[in-house]
């Protein structure tokens, strides 16, 4: 015989003397009263002295980004902006998640390809989102969305962008998929035409919902 949720669902007078029983307002005293000493695990992680973070130049999850190193407290004069190539123009539907994904790394990507030169196999790679703290990472993620759709590449789903936008050399054959290296430089066989996956540096998304430029590095 089927059975049904609400056949096993518990009635609203159940679930107060559950409530009624299981929690007052001891059980809160008693655990936010030793909220920050933590358990056993957490007492035995080993602490670094000092009053500053001590970076780990090793770890591939957090690292200190350079973007303030040198950085001068008087804003430097505008200047045009030369030479600057679309990398993908995207519909009013593009969410920061297509911009900056938080979910997995694939193993092509340039994020992943970064992540196994420095020893980390597929299967540690986690997630963009875990590792938001590693500038490394995410700036190679950027548009790394595998729904993301590219008006420049129609019919094509995923981090692609047109090779033709970045100064690909003349066509020698038929238009064909290219993805960038891990290491930013471009193939030497870019065709016009071809596509390319999208990875960091600097680009400009064109997008109704979302005119900034982004990081890309050069296809």
């Amino acid at each position: 015989q089927p059975v049904f949720l609400a056949d096993i669902w518990p009635d609203p007078d159940e679930i107060r003397s559950v409530i009624a029983t299981s929690i007052d307002p001891e059980l809160f005293r008693r655990t936010y009263a030793v909220v920050f000493e933590g358990d056993d695990r957490w007492r035995a992680l080993p602490i670094p002295a000092g009053d500053r973070y001590a970076w780990d130049p090793s770890s591939t999850y957090i690292a200190k980004p350079p973007f303030f190193e040198a950085l001068s407290a008087d804003a430097p004069a505008l200047a045009d902006i030369v030479d600057a190539r679309v990398l993908a123009v995207l519909g009013d539907s593009v969410t920061t998640d297509h911009i900056s994904p938080a979910g997995s790394i694939a193993p092509w990507s340039p994020a992943g390809t970064w992540l196994q030169e420095h020893g980390v196999r597929p299967l540690e790679f986690n997630s963009y989102g875990a590792r938001r703290g590693h500038h490394e990472v995410m700036m190679r993620g950027t548009f790394g969305n595998i729904r993301l759709h590219n008006q420049l590449v129609e019919g094509k789903e995923g981090p692609y962008t047109a090779a033709n936008t970045a100064r690909a050399r003349p066509a020698t054959g038929p238009p064909r998929e290219r993805r960038c290296s891990g290491s930013g430089r471009s193939s030497p066989k870019a065709t016009s035409g071809s596509t390319a996956r999208i990875s960091s540096g600097w680009g400009c998304c064109h997008s109704s919902s979302c005119r900034a430029r982004a990081r890309h590095r050069s296809v």
